[in-house]
């Protein structure tokens, strides 16, 4: 079944058919995300957040998740409010929503972190100001998906950069716990053995006195670049 069979002719269009404001279309859903705010179709946006609707099964989650990705990239916190509607009711629980296209497991909360990250960057270019209070508007959001890669299997290499790379220390001590509970995880898979490389870099840097005692209790972390995610 199509994507416009499943939501309708007038769901898909509002969802994926963009245009510039010349008029010309945006074929690529990435550029629609990063598109320059000129581009974004402002008569869209009412129209989207109608559709971030609470869903009870896998069947009804594509539209809200892809609208509230709109949103969010374009600078909307409506959808800030619906990711946590995600996070806060499991959607992971729902079934596997978005599986990976090589290793199967269910990648949703990456993309949620992902658009967290495109709402803040899309406020830090309009202004210092709205970078600054996005910063903070996402904070408690992606903290919970933090704490909940304690329990799923959740690549965090995106979200460990870009904390890196702002300086958000405010994330320092959620991510010691992780670190500290992906070592101790009897069965790790291959997200926890990637966690536990990218963790141990940004600690050298961050707090090397701690990632000395981590590294006595629980032996040298070796850095290995021949995984594959």
């Amino acid at each position: 079944m199509s994507y416009i069979d499943l939501m309708g002719k007038e769901t898909y269009e509002l969802l994926y058919k963009h245009h510039d404001h010349r008029g010309n279309p945006i074929d690529d859903f990435e550029d629609v995300l990063l598109s320059d705010d000129e581009d974004i179709d402002q008569s869209k946006v009412e129209k989207l957040k109608k559709l971030l609707k609470l869903a009870s099964n896998a069947g009804n989650v594509l539209v809200p998740l892809e609208a509230a990705k709109l949103l969010a990239a374009w600078g909307i916190p409506e959808a800030l409010d619906y990711f946590d509607y995600c996070i806060d009711n499991r959607i992971d629980k729902l079934g596997n929503l978005s599986p990976h296209r090589l290793h199967g497991y269910d990648q949703t909360y990456e993309e949620i972190e992902e658009s967290l990250l495109n709402y803040y960057s899309r406020c830090a270019d309009r202004s210092e100001k709205e970078g600054n209070q996005a910063a903070i508007r996402i904070q408690s959001t992606l903290t919970k998906i933090i704490r909940l890669s304690k329990e799923i299997s959740y690549n965090m290499m995106g979200l460990i950069k870009e904390i890196k790379n702002e300086g958000w220390r405010v994330y320092e001590s959620d991510l010691k716990e992780c670190f500290i509970a992906f070592l101790n995880k009897e069965k790790k898979d291959r997200n926890d053995y990637w966690n536990i490389q990218d963790l141990k870099i940004l600690f050298k840097d961050w707090d090397p006195l701690f990632l000395k005692e981590v590294e006595n209790k629980y032996g040298v972390i070796v850095l290995d670049e021949k995984l594959t995610r």
